[in-house]
């Protein structure tokens, strides 16, 4: 998988998405039935922005209940 940062500046960000990461993308815009791509990332940042406490829940069809959270090493070192 792969997102890189391509260019950063205040007026924009530029970033290459490929190899598993773009076939994820990709699917998830079949999936969801998304326009295109930029869609889909603008609805991921739309839920990531209303979480309130760094983690996601989400209930499955049996009624149990997978927590999502970010692994160590995409987070900040804690200060």
């Amino acid at each position: 998988m792969a997102i890189n940062l391509i260019h950063d500046q205040p007026e924009g960000l530029q970033i290459d998405i490929n190899n598993g990461d773009l076939r994820v993308l990709r699917e998830i815009v079949n999936k969801w039935r998304f326009k295109d791509k930029e869609s889909a990332l603008r609805f991921a940042l739309a839920v990531l922005s209303l979480t309130e406490e760094g983690s996601l829940c989400h209930e499955k069809k049996d009624g149990s209940v997978v927590k999502f959270v970010p692994t160590e090493n995409m987070l900040n070192a804690p200060k």
